[in-house]
């Protein structure tokens, strides 16, 4: 798929424009890792978000749901928790530059997935274990180990309009992902909140959103940004689909017992899909290529 490259290919050897407030180190941009990190994190939060909220929303008691449930599948719902947890711990600590968050992750990922494969049907261990995978090999590579010994991870730009740009980015990554959600299965918080005219005016203000992070960013690194932005959502819309591949009418019987179906617009959310995916990796590789354009400009030192 056009976005697959651009988490796996070339884009993790990228180098960053020249700015007086660049931090020390190598330089380089470790595109690839960066994806995964946000990736994971988007995934992980919601997941925790959204099964605390189906829990504390449930029309039943607890002790109904214990009973209405088997017991592999309380285990299985535990596990999935825990793993989310360790997940966002894990991708939070690579992304400040801690070492053992890359090993948190690694371990953490077989764990949950021979967990899922032992406890539920495997179409959807399967569904589930794809984006963990993924995830799992970028943290194999040395652009891996490199971004996590890179000093100038670490020592990142802490200016103010620093840290608003990639709270403005992190806040539209979560925002569309969150509507992309409640466009899909109209379940859950969001979808409760988002009714009638809120949702028509959140999708009014989702163009809004990348382009007030665009103009936070600062100049050289806006293109880079809004295409990792693109394609970090992207993907998380892309895995959120193939989980509910399993549950489609048509396959949802061979899952077994106590399993539902679900409608899912499949076709207008295939076509979202694969437009983030698309612009957003062109994006990245504009920017590349102005990036080795200006390396190659710069006059060599004396």
């Amino acid at each position: 798929m056009s976005g697959g490259h651009g988490v796996t290919g070339d884009t993790a050897q990228e180098r960053p424009e020249s700015h007086p407030n660049s931090p020390p180190g190598n330089g380089r941009r470790y595109t690839a890792v960066r994806i995964a990190i946000g990736l994971a994190a988007l995934q992980s939060a919601f997941a925790i978000f959204n099964f605390v909220c189906w829990l504390l929303r449930g029309e039943h008691p607890w002790a109904e749901l214990a009973r209405a449930y088997p017991v592999s599948r309380m285990v299985l719902w535990g596990a999935a928790l825990l793993w989310s947890a360790v997940s966002l711990a894990s991708v939070i600590a690579c992304w400040q530059g801690r070492r053992w968050g890359r090993l948190g992750y690694l371990y953490g990922a077989a764990a949950w997935i021979a967990v899922a494969f032992l406890l539920a049907p495997w179409q959807i261990a399967l569904s589930g274990a794809v984006m963990s995978l993924l995830i799992w090999s970028v943290f194999r590579t040395d652009s891996a180990r490199h971004y996590l010994a890179d000093e100038a991870v670490s020592r990142r730009d802490r200016s103010r309009r620093a840290r608003l740009s990639r709270g403005v980015w992190l806040f539209s990554t979560a925002c569309y992902y969150a509507i992309f959600f409640v466009q899909v299965t109209n379940e859950g918080w969001f979808a409760d909140v988002l009714v009638d005219e809120w949702r028509r005016l959140a999708m009014w203000i989702m163009p809004l959103l990348p382009l007030v992070a665009v103009g936070c960013t600062r100049k050289g690194e806006r293109l880079w940004r809004f295409g990792m932005f693109l394609v970090v959502s992207g993907l998380a819309g892309l895995f959120a689909l193939i989980g509910y591949v399993p549950y489609m009418p048509q396959l949802v019987s061979f899952l077994g017992d106590g399993y539902q179906g679900y409608e899912v617009p499949w076709g207008t959310s295939i076509v979202w899909v694969v437009l983030l995916l698309l612009i957003g990796s062109f994006g990245l590789a504009i920017a590349r290529l102005l990036n080795r354009r200006r390396a190659s400009a710069r006059p060599e030192p004396t």
